[in-house]
């Protein structure tokens, strides 16, 4: 069994290295970006910008909160219901939007290489991988409107303080349960 000093210090340098990952991964992303907003030319590299784009925002949401947690005992989801709605929608909108910006990459590379002829008529270059990733964003902005209405509770402390608990919710209890059914759904049938 771990001591509370070992427990404390494992978490110190849990939380430097998500400092690190936030720092070294958005140069990282940036730079990423900028060489393939260069090459937009082609479709991959135009998921990918979104991509980089999308997986820098998560980053901030996630690393962040959690450096501030260990090193401050502080929490930017818990520091107003705004940041704690806000916050759960980002997370899990961009780290979903990721995934599916890899799924339509690689669909259309797998396209373009089974109908090579004709892939290259339908398609608008460009265009087209832009209007896939800001469609895909915007379908699951709307799935995951749920984290906007539901997330966030405020309960009475021992002391009498008004204190936010982020990811609960008194609106409907089942909350947890129903979206881990329509989160099953959505990626055993890609929807």
């Amino acid at each position: 069994m771990m001591s509370e000093r070992t427990l404390q210090t494992l978490c110190h340098i849990f939380s430097a290295y998500c400092l690190m990952l936030l720092v070294v991964g958005t140069l990282l992303n940036l730079v990423s970006f900028k060489i393939c907003f260069n090459l937009k030319r082609m479709n991959q590299f135009v998921y990918l910008s979104f991509m980089m784009l999308v997986d820098t925002l998560s980053l901030y949401f996630w690393c962040l909160d959690t450096f501030l947690s260990s090193y401050f005992h502080f929490k930017l989801q818990n520091l107003n219901i705004l940041f704690c709605k806000f916050g759960s929608f980002i997370q899990f909108t961009c780290l979903q939007w990721s995934s599916w910006l890899l799924v339509a990459m690689s669909l259309d590379y797998f396209l373009s290489a089974l109908l090579a002829s004709h892939w290259k008529t339908i398609q608008v270059l460009e265009n087209r991988s832009i209007r896939i990733s800001l469609l895909l964003g915007f379908a699951l902005c709307i799935v995951n409107l749920n984290a906007l209405y539901f997330n966030g509770l405020f309960e009475m402390s021992r002391e009498g303080k008004l204190v936010l608990k982020c990811h609960e919710s008194d609106i409907v209890q089942q909350w947890p349960f129903l979206w881990s059914i329509v989160s099953f759904l959505q990626f055993r049938f890609h929807l």
